[in-house]
């Protein structure tokens, strides 16, 4: 089962041009990378597993805050990430959201 799924990611990345993707995963290491990596260590119901997380968790209804010097992504989920979580495109392209406290 490892196998198959590790077979499926490596020809989503392989196969798939880049522009049909959408536009662009939310955090630093790309989702299908994530699950790659859990799956590969972990087994294929743990990737199984990442894969839901990061889809529900990798879409739009985010938002990045700002709070005293440190970035943050919540995700629609409510999960919250730190910065060196977050993807360098969204950084530069998208303004934090100011919390003062």
């Amino acid at each position: 089962m490892r196998g198959i799924l590790l077979l499926f990611i490596w020809m989503y990345q392989k196969l798939i041009p880049h522009k049909l993707k959408g536009k662009g995963c939310l955090f630093s290491e790309s989702c299908s990378n994530h699950v790659y990596r859990v799956t590969k260590k972990n087994g294929a119901l743990k990737g199984i597993q990442a894969l839901r997380k990061r889809f529900r968790d990798c879409r739009s209804g985010y938002r990045l805050v700002e709070t005293e010097g440190d970035i943050l992504l919540i995700t629609r989920s409510g999960e919250v990430f730190s910065k060196k979580s977050i993807s360098p495109r969204l950084l530069k392209n998208e303004r934090p959201l100011k919390i003062k406290e």
